[in-house]
């Protein structure tokens, strides 16, 4: 899955799907000029599918960013991946679905996902940024263009109630891999970059 931004477009359509309970609705997008909205379970691909290309078409643009919260959730809920008794065949199934829209769309697809309790290292503190951590991932972390990794820094500390945050791509089948040091402002629910120490 591609979840690089759209480069050379100026209007931006990005329909937020969330498989979770409640009604789906329009909310604020997130981008001046673009278009967002929500859905809720039970959700297939082609609906989702259908929704971007109505987004795309009300707003003239020709890319869109779909992000998926989240896809282990997705796959368990799913109508047309009940007859597969295994959420790791469930959940490789569906990213083999998405990674099929993405191509279709031409438009990247987030994919958020959980990690594996014990290979995340929760118990310990900080999670690992491996790619088997992926929870009952299957094949999703080979067959996807990039994957990153939102964790706790171990090492810097902001001023509470701000949380150092470590954005690491552990993937990245197009470009470089690192770690970016992020900040981020729960009051403001602001997520940005570490400014430099003058």
């Amino acid at each position: 899955m591609g979840i690089a931004p759209p480069a050379g477009t100026a209007s931006r359509c990005v329909p937020a799907e969330r498989p979770a309970a409640g009604s789906g609705s329009a909310s604020q997008p997130p981008v001046p000029g673009a278009a967002a909205g929500t859905a809720s379970a039970p959700l297939a691909v082609s609906h989702l599918r259908g929704r971007a290309r109505r987004l795309l078409a009300a707003q003239g643009a020709q890319r869109c960013l779909i992000v998926v919260d989240y896809l282990q959730l997705w796959a368990k809920t799913s109508r047309e991946l009940r007859d597969l008794s295994d959420v790791r065949a469930k959940v490789d199934t569906l990213g083999g679905e998405l990674i099929a829209l993405s191509k279709q769309l031409d438009a990247p697809v987030l994919a958020l996902s959980s990690q594996s309790r014990a290979a995340g290292g929760y118990g310990r503190g900080g999670g690992e940024t491996a790619l088997d951590s992926f929870k009952e991932s299957g094949d999703l972390e080979y067959s996807a263009d990039v994957a990153l990794f939102l964790t706790e820094a171990r090492e810097r500390k902001a001023v509470p109630p701000a949380v150092a945050l470590d954005l690491t791509v552990r993937k990245h089948r197009n470009g470089p891999t690192g770690t970016v040091e992020l900040v981020f402002l729960p009051e403001r629910g602001l997520l940005r970059e570490e400014m430099p120490a003058s």
